[in-house]
C-alpha cells in the first residue's frame, strides 16, 4: 500500500519524524502562491494554532510554513509533490514562478490543477481555465520541474473524504467566513466600557459549532469556547462542557458556576430562562454573529459591537429545535 499525505503545509512540520517512521511514500502540499500579494487574493483568512488571522497577516505565515515544511521533508528524504491550482486572472501568470521556486527547494513533481468554479464560493464567477491555458502553463512550468499530467479532479484539497458528499453545514460555515467584512463600522454604539479586563472575570465564553464563528444557540451548545487576551492577541483558553439539558433552571445555575470567571457570553440566540439566571450572576450577554476573534477583541477593548449584533429579534424556539419554553 502506498501512503500519501495531502496538506496545506501549515502544521505538518512537527510530524515529519512520524511521516518518515511510517514510511509515507509521498507528501502532497498545495502551494497556490509564493508572493503574499497574490496569496491575499486567494485566502481571505488563515487559522494558525488557536488564532484566526486576516489574509494580510495569515498568508505570510502560511507561505513561510509551507516553505519550511517542504525543505524539511526533502532533507529527510521524503518525496514531495506540490499542487498549484490555476485560477484565471488571479495566479495563472504566477504558476511558472511557483515552479521555479519549488525546483530550487528540490520538490519532485508539480501538479498544475485547473480551478473548477463552485456556486456560492468567492470565485464562483471566474471561468474555468481553458485547455490551451493549462497546456501553456504546464509547458512553461516544465522548464523548471517535472509535470504531473495524469491527475483527475478529486477532493484531496477539500474537507471530507473522496466519494463523500460535502457536509452542507460545514461548507455553509466556510462560505460565511469568506463573506465576513474586513473593517469595523464606527456608526453604532460600543460594547460596555470599563476595565478592559476584569481580574476576577478575565474571559469571554462563546457558543460556536466549530470555534470560528458565533453561530450557536445557547440551549443547544454542548460546549462553550472560552477566550482571553494574551500578549495583545485573542487566544482560546479552553473549551468547557455545558450541563446536560432537562433540569430546567438548575441547568443555568450550574452553567453560571462553570463560567463564573467570564465577563461576557456571546451567543447567536438565548432563551428567557438562561438570560435571567446568567444576567443575575453579573454576566454580560450579547446576541451576535460573526467571527469570534473580532468579537472577543472588540469586547475586551470596549469597541463597537453593533456590526455583529443581530438585527432581527427571534421568538424563543425559532432559531433552535426547542419548544419555545425559554431553554428550560
Amino acid at each position: 500500500m502506498l501512503l500519501c499525505l495531502a496538506s496545506n503545509g501549515m502544521n505538518i512540520e512537527p510530524y515529519i519524524a512520524d511521516i518518515v517512521r511510517l514510511n509515507v511514500s509521498h507528501v502532497t502540499i498545495t502551494v497556490n502562491a509564493i508572493d503574499p500579494d497574490i496569496g491575499v487574493k486567494i485566502y481571505s483568512w488563515v487559522r494558525y494554532g488557536r488564532r484566526l488571522l486576516r489574509a494580510e497577516e495569515g498568508v505570510k505565515i502560511l507561505l513561510e510554513k509551507q516553505a519550511e515544511a517542504i525543505i524539511r521533508l526533502k532533507k529527510n528524504g521524503v518525496t514531495v509533490k506540490v499542487n498549484s491550482i490555476i485560477i484565471p486572472g488571479v495566479n495563472d501568470g504566477h504558476i511558472p514562478a511557483i515552479a521555479q521556486k519549488m525546483a530550487e527547494m528540490k520538490v519532485d513533481i508539480l501538479n498544475c490543477v485547473p480551478y473548477y468554479p463552485n456556486e456560492g464560493s468567492a470565485f464562483q464567477d471566474i471561468a474555468e481555465p481553458s485547455k490551451e491555458m493549462i497546456s501553456e502553463i504546464r509547458k512553461r512550468a516544465a522548464k523548471y520541474i517535472p509535470q504531473m499530467h495524469h491527475c483527475t479532479r478529486c477532493r484531496a484539497d477539500a474537507v471530507g473524504l473522496l466519494g463523500e458528499i460535502p457536509n452542507p453545514e460545514f461548507m455553509n460555515i466556510l462560505q460565511k467566513c469568506e463573506r465576513l467584512p474586513d473593517n469595523v463600522s464606527d456608526d453604532y454604539t460600543h460594547a460596555p466600557r470599563g476595565k478592559a479586563v476584569d481580574e476576577k472575570r478575565p474571559y469571554t465564553a462563546v457558543a460556536s459549532m466549530e470555534g470560528i464563528l458565533i453561530n450557536q444557540h445557547l440551549g443547544e451548545a454542548a460546549q462553550l469556547f472560552v477566550y482571553g487576551m494574551k500578549d495583545g492577541n485573542v487566544s482560546l483558553i479552553e473549551t468547557r462542557r455545558t450541563p446536560e439539558p432537562g433540569t430546567g433552571m438548575k441547568r443555568w445555575e450550574a452553567l453560571s458556576e462553570s463560567i463564573r470567571d467570564c465577563r461576557t457570553l456571546l451567543v447567536s440566540g438565548i432563551g428567557d430562562n438562561p438570560r435571567q439566571v446568567l444576567t443575575a450572576k453579573g454576566l454580560e450577554i450579547m446576541v451576535a454573529e460573526g467571527m469570534i476573534e473580532d468579537a472577543v477583541k472588540t469586547v475586551f477593548e470596549g469597541g463597537d459591537m453593533s456590526r455583529m449584533t443581530k438585527r432581527r429579534k427571534a421568538a424563543c424556539g425559532e432559531l433552535c429545535s426547542g419548544a419555545g419554553n425559554g431553554c428550560g
